[in-house]
């Protein structure tokens, strides 16, 4: 059976764009994965060993000094290397740019896949330090690694014509879908009763949905499903303190990630309003938007790009004109009982072809060319 290898420097136990490269691959290949953790599906785990925070810093001196190989191969990777040597795979994912020399190195006429999750040129641009230090290495793995890929794969649409327009990439999206579920849009009633669900941390401004419930007031009620453990502390108490000011907003414990969308389908509306405060927040299509899908919800967002071409396509909500809480109480206010219903039952139309199945197929389809 042929071999596939799948390179992250993050958990795969977790990660759902890994998770449907393996259950794409498995039936063909011989799985593999880097990283740290397993996800419990390979055939083989090769631990990615993080190096401490002095090492960490200490090697950040080779980025100045512009050492780009000395920064990158550390001696955990160094020891992969003399580990896989041996093996020859017919297929290697690289999960985004930072894994594609690992990639390279291990390649004997091996194809080699790029899966980039974000536009990872602008990952913390509003952090000195990485703009001095980790962009100049960034862009050297763009125009110098990236091209030597045999395939790449994006997030979205537009994350995808950035890389074409900065950096003469071609990318083919695969979209960050939940998984299908059997299940049929719950019953609207009064008060109408939204979601969101995810983790507190101060680029999200989740205060926004809390002013948007002032707001409507008492014919409305919004739960916040957060995960308090990946929360900004900071960002998680004062969400906590405003909500419990707000009679119609409360915090409800976090479900596991499998259990999501059997929590939220009870509810009417999906909520979110992620102002874009960098490029990824600007082109932003998370899991989350595509779990209230699979959950048979009606969709309020603020004018959030790919969200948008997404729920405007489907006709699967409201869209408000800005991201003010003021905008979009008004996109809710107008929204009828027999339209909530509507907009659950398009989710409810189109929830297989958007869902991670559908993007499995992409993905299974990609590989069969190139192998």
């Amino acid at each position: 059976m042929k071999k596939a290898l799948i390179v992250t420097q993050k958990t795969l136990h977790n990660a759902p764009r890994v998770l449907k490269e393996i259950y794409a691959l498995k039936d063909d290949f011989e799985i593999h994965t880097i990283g740290q953790s397993a996800s419990g599906l390979e055939v083989a785990f090769y631990e990615l060993n993080k190096i401490s925070l002095v090492q960490k810093a200490w090697r950040l001196m080779y980025l100045k000094l512009g050492f780009f190989d000395k920064y990158y191969w550390d001696k955990h990777k160094r020891e992969l290397i003399k580990t896989l040597s041996g093996i020859k795979y017919h297929l290697i994912i690289a999960h985004d740019e930072d894994m594609l020399p690992m990639a390279l190195k291990l390649s004997q006429d091996s194809k080699i896949i790029l899966n980039s999750h974000e536009y990872l040129p602008e990952e913390d641009n509003d952090n000195f330090l990485w703009r001095l230090l980790i962009k100049p290495y960034i862009y050297k793995l763009c125009k110098e690694y990236a091209p030597r890929a045999d395939k790449m794969l994006s997030v979205n649409d537009g994350v995808a014509e950035l890389y074409r327009e900065n950096f003469n990439l071609t990318s083919t999206p695969i979209l960050n879908a939940a998984d299908y579920c059997d299940i049929s849009p719950s019953k609207v009633e009064l008060p109408v009763s939204m979601i969101h669900h995810g983790a507190a941390a101060a680029d999200r401004k989740l205060e926004l949905m809390v002013q948007t419930l002032e707001i409507l007031g008492d014919g409305y009620s919004l739960d916040l499903l957060l995960n308090q453990e990946k929360s900004d502390p900071k960002c998680y108490k004062a969400l906590s303190e405003l909500a419990g000011q707000t009679s119609n907003v409360k915090i409800i414990a976090a479900v596991p990630y499998k259990e999501i969308i059997a929590r939220i389908n009870k509810y009417d509306l999906g909520l979110y309003i992620l102002p874009p405060s960098n490029t990824n927040t600007l082109y932003a299509l998370p899991n989350k938007f595509f779990e209230f899908i699979q959950a048979r919800l009606a969709i309020a967002i603020g004018p959030s790009l790919e969200m948008a071409k997404i729920v405007k396509k489907y006709d699967l909500g409201v869209v408000a004109e800005n991201f003010t809480p003021e905008a979009m109480a008004n996109a809710i206010k107008d929204l009828s009982v027999e339209k909530i219903a509507f907009y659950k039952d398009q989710s409810h139309k189109h929830a297989g072809e958007l869902s991670s199945e559908a993007e499995v197929k992409k993905i299974k389809e990609i590989v069969s060319q190139l192998i």
